[in-house]
């Protein structure tokens, strides 16, 4: 077998194993809402091919299945989604300062996403238009 071929499905076996081993291990750890069965290293990622209105639908039967907070891991890392005005509320507005220290957003998403950045960009080209 060709060496690169060896070290490639090497990598490979590495990075399953790990990800196996942090789903099993370390999930267990954290205190978070029920989720439907996530396969390693991808996670729910089948949730976003869904077009917004799909995904909708499909967030709403899984809060019927699993209650008003549902869990769903994007990749590696898990996405809460909230569906009750006074869980939102609470989450929100009351303990905001408990979730204020999210995570920065992965490199992917800044680069695809509409963040901060590109609001603030293209505030600043209208008001130097004009």
């Amino acid at each position: 077998m060709e060496i690169w071929l060896l070290v490639l499905i090497s990598l490979s076996l590495c990075a399953f194993l790990k990800a196996l081993f942090n789903h099993v291990f370390l999930s267990q750890t954290h205190s978070l809402p029920p989720t439907p069965f996530t396969f390693p290293i991808i996670g729910n990622i089948l949730w976003i091919r869904k077009s917004t209105s799909e995904l909708e639908r499909a967030i709403r039967s899984l809060n019927q299945k699993l209650g008003p907070m549902v869990t769903l891991h994007m990749g590696s890392r898990p996405a809460i989604f909230i569906a009750d005005r006074s869980l939102a509320y609470i989450a929100l507005i009351q303990k905001g300062a408990v979730f204020a220290n999210r995570p920065p957003a992965p490199a992917t998403s800044r680069v695809l996403g509409s963040n901060q950045h590109n609001k603030m960009k293209s505030l600043m080209t209208i008001q130097t238009s004009r």
